[in-house]
């Protein structure tokens, strides 16, 4: 995927060990930086100082959900790519106001996240 180079990406994922593949997997493939938080709160005050082309989140998390985390992110930055991974398939209901490009079930293939993320974009015509 080295037509991402220079794409800032950050995850957030509360379960460290998958947290940390993640961003190994991201960094493989020219993302850089690959920012990433342990929850939604620890996120949000990233996004206060650093800029991301796009967001991965987890949606059960301590101290800020990713439906929380998703609220404050639509609300200033309403076209930020959003891909959501979670473990709990009942939750993708919760989903439909946040006009999220993907969701992923875990556990998921890495092949996977990166179609996703080459079809998401593709489709704005930056890949």
């Amino acid at each position: 995927m080295d037509a991402q180079v220079s794409r800032n990406v950050m995850v957030v994922e509360d379960n460290d060990d998958y947290r940390r593949v993640l961003a190994q997997f991201l960094g493989y493939y020219g993302f850089s930086p690959v920012l990433d938080a342990a929850d939604g709160q620890a996120a949000w005050d990233l996004l206060q100082t650093c800029s991301v082309d796009l967001l991965i989140t987890d949606i059960n998390m301590p101290r800020m959900s990713g439906i929380e985390l998703m609220e404050k992110v639509r609300a200033k930055q309403p076209a930020l790519p959003i891909i959501v991974i979670t473990g709990y398939a009942q939750e993708l209901h919760h989903l439909a106001p946040f006009d999220v490009q993907a969701t992923l079930i875990k556990p998921f293939k890495m092949p996977l996240l990166d179609a996703e993320i080459r079809r998401i974009f593709s489709s704005q015509g930056n890949a």
